[in-house]
């Protein structure tokens, strides 16, 4: 064994302290190794397999309460590199890799631990080279170089292993589960072509592929089987996307639905449980697009941040998905439609446990009915009917108002404006009020939809709102459309659904 040399570790001692506070994520910092690795062997590949035709690329993470582990079998760091895998900036020469700018294992190290060191044994060439940092001992007596310490071994025998000691807050991690996880989603691409081999605490890490939807464009339920699963390779100016966009066959609101974004082959946003979900291609939170939609998306032409972590410049990021979304829309089979409106049919056995659950109800809340003396019978509901002229509309709060929606539908030779808001308003009796302005090539309609109505309290539909309204604007079309049909009063459907509802 012998001392052959030093590295620079350049800053002064005193900087790398600063390190420490990095909004850094354990999964990022493990990743960091797993990176360097990862480049090394795709470097070499050529060689490490012509010396081994049965070659497996490996990279084994011990991950234990006082240390971390990480050994690989790639094809190590070679005497040209060595200076540069120590020095803070150095960044390589070819910088199209994953360790672009050369700062990866020295800031994940000191961020993960106050000791750490790497043992290195390059292809080709005679000597192991070892280099150990001890933070504490850099900074007391401000080394600026650190020795190398080599011992001989034979050319064929490649491998680093980085050791972590002394672990800093940021290093005892205590969601080891959560860690794999995001790693191997991370890193997913080698994986699941079975290129790369990573283990974890002796736990070989896998990546699980949604399950996709196979089923009929939900305008046409008894059409052909599609697998919805659209691809893309899309370009605009420097920026380029490849990948996919799917839909998920079950809805999912945590790791699967949203997107995971890739540059050079690796996930920057989007790992585990942490997807990417940009209104542009997921639409409102919360809404069946959103809990459907996902996909995986190559990216080129952007730059990240220095932690591989996210995208520096989301605005034109946000941009540009926006331009591939409108690509894509124009499919005659809109798969942000599909994930929308698409609901999985139910089978003749769950139809029936859901009639036999609403007769149930129904016979229920009728007994109650005909024991309370005061319930209003069917005939006393006609008769108020008949003996009312009209529906008296009353003004609505405008501060009562919790949002809407707005479409334009041409029919009958003209431009309906239809305006519908949900509102929260006790003053007003009815289920839904209407009223409607013409001139001569539109009509501008103008629906509410009470909140307060009784129907919201008494039956659940917290997720039922979006069926409720499809049913409303059925209901208002229709009205709107029945004159033309020869129905006069065509209103007083309105009316009479609104009193029958009072009384539900």
């Amino acid at each position: 064994m012998s001392n052959t040399g030093h590295v620079s570790i350049k800053f002064k001692p005193g900087t790398y302290k600063l390190f420490r506070s990095l909004k850094y994520k354990v999964w990022l910092a493990i990743s960091e190794y797993v990176d360097n690795s990862v480049q090394s062997y795709l470097s070499n590949k050529k060689h490490l397999t012509a010396i081994d035709s049965k070659y497996q690329f490996k990279i084994d993470i011990q991950y234990a309460p006082d240390h971390i582990i990480i050994r690989d079998n790639a094809s190590g760091i070679n005497i040209n590199n060595i200076q540069r895998a120590f020095e803070p900036a150095n960044i390589p020469h070819d910088d199209s890799g994953l360790n672009e700018f050369g700062m990866g294992m020295k800031t994940a190290s000191i961020w993960l631990a106050e000791y750490w060191s790497v043992r290195t044994a390059a292809l080709g060439e005679t000597e192991e080279r070892f280099v150990e940092f001890d933070l504490t001992d850099v900074t007391e007596n401000d080394k600026e170089e650190l020795p190398i310490v080599s011992t001989s071994k034979e050319k064929d025998v490649h491998f680093t292993e980085v050791t972590l000691q002394r672990l800093t807050d940021n290093g005892k991690n205590r969601q080891v589960d959560k860690l794999k996880k995001h790693i191997s989603s991370i890193h997913r691409n080698l994986i699941r072509t079975g290129e790369l081999e990573i283990k974890f605490n002796d736990q070989i890490l896998t990546y699980e592929n949604p399950n996709i939807l196979v089923a009929p464009f939900y305008k046409d339920e008894n059409g052909e089987d599609i697998k919805w699963k659209h691809e893309i390779n899309y370009s605009l100016g420097k920026y380029k996307v490849k990948g996919f966009i799917g839909i998920l066959d079950k809805m999912s609101n945590a790791a699967e639905n949203g997107f995971s974004l890739f540059r050079r082959g690796r996930v920057i946003e989007g790992s585990h449980d942490e997807k990417y979900r940009p209104k542009s291609l997921s639409g409102q939170a919360g809404s069946p697009r959103y809990k459907r939609i996902f996909g995986e998306l190559e990216l080129e032409g952007f730059s990240v941040s220095f932690d591989k972590g996210s995208f520096s410049n989301p605005e034109e990021l946000d941009y540009f998905l926006e331009q591939v979304k409108i690509e894509i829309s124009k499919n005659k089979n809109n798969i942000f439609a599909q994930a929308e409106h698409y609901r999985v049919p139910k089978n003749k056995v769950e139809n029936i446990k859901v009639v036999e659950k609403t007769v149930k109800n129904f016979q229920k809340e009728q007994q109650e009915k005909n024991d309370n003396s005061q319930a209003t019978t069917f005939e006393e509901i006609v008769k108020i009917i008949e003996n009312s002229t009209d529906e008296k509309q009353v003004p609505i709060d405008q501060s009562t108002k919790v949002g809407g929606v707005s479409e334009s539908k041409e029919m009958l030779g003209k431009i309906f404006n239809l305006k519908i808001d949900f509102v929260d308003d006790r003053n007003i009796p009815q289920f839904y009020q209407l009223e409607t302005t013409d001139s001569d090539k539109t009509t501008e309609v103008m629906c509410n939809i009470n909140l307060a109505h009784p129907f919201f309290r008494k039956y659940d539909n917290k997720d039922n709102f979006s069926a409720i309204l499809q049913i409303i604007k059925s209901l208002v079309y229709a009205e709107l459309t029945a004159p033309s049909k020869g129905t006069t009063k065509a209103g007083n459907i309105r009316v009479n659904f609104n009193q029958f509802m009072r009384d539900l």
